[in-house]
């Protein structure tokens, strides 16, 4: 009958001279982020997302106030905080600056044409209809509500669809998240709908205002 085989591990002596070859067998340990860092990456896509959106809105109304004179210059220097907030918190949790950011001057170049439009209508509007100036944020409020900002387009029924893209804010707000959060060019149909619709309501408002005007006298 064969001895069972006596196997030993390696003695102290060898344990000693591998340890001083090839170090120490242990593993090495993941390096950890600070938990401020930790904090800061929880936050980041939501705050820039809203933060986005909420300087999309506050250009559109501060121009919209400039223009039809009810604010002065200064009314510029709130989108101008949230875009320095949205620079910082992009710094500070290191979130990409894509190229495509460089054009965000185009849909609001687009934006501001389209808010023109409209205060040259309702300002030729209203002068006919004072209650207007009160309704106008009930208006604004219905409107922010009926455009997909705090929920995704995707949650809506399918009949819902058709009718939201005929919003066009929708097509703003979806042209600034595509060059700002996703990096890629927006599509042509979404860039045909950004000028289709600066361009209409521009040209409504000027032609109500010529038809409106002749009149404006009797009712100031």
């Amino acid at each position: 009958m064969k001895s069972a085989a006596h196997h030993q591990g390696l003695s102290e002596q060898q344990v000693l001279e591998n340890r001083t070859r090839y170090g120490i067998n242990i593993l090495t340990p993941p390096e950890k982020e600070p938990l401020w860092k930790q904090f800061l990456e929880k936050f980041s896509d939501p705050i820039i997302k809203i933060l986005l959106v909420a300087l999309l809105l506050s250009v559109g109304v501060a121009f919209y106030q400039f223009f039809t004179g009810t604010e002065p210059a200064s009314v510029f220097l709130e989108p101008a905080g949230i875009l320095a907030a949205i620079l910082l918190v992009m710094l500070i949790t290191r979130s990409p600056f894509y190229w495509t950011i460089l054009l965000v001057w185009a849909p609001l170049l687009l934006l501001l044409a389209f808010c023109c439009g409209m205060a040259v209508l309702l300002s030729a509007l209203a002068v006919y209809f004072r209650d207007l100036q009160y309704l106008y944020g009930i208006l604004t409020m219905a409107w922010m509500y009926a455009t997909p900002l705090f929920y995704p387009l995707s949650a809506l029924p399918p009949f819902m669809v058709p009718v939201i893209k005929l919003n066009p804010l929708y097509h703003y707000i979806n042209c600034m998240r595509c060059l700002v959060m996703y990096g890629t060019l927006p599509g042509p149909n979404t860039w045909i709908a950004c000028i289709g619709s600066a361009v209409v309501m521009m040209g409504v408002g000027l032609a109500a205002f010529r038809k409106l005007q002749r009149n404006f006298i009797l009712y100031l």
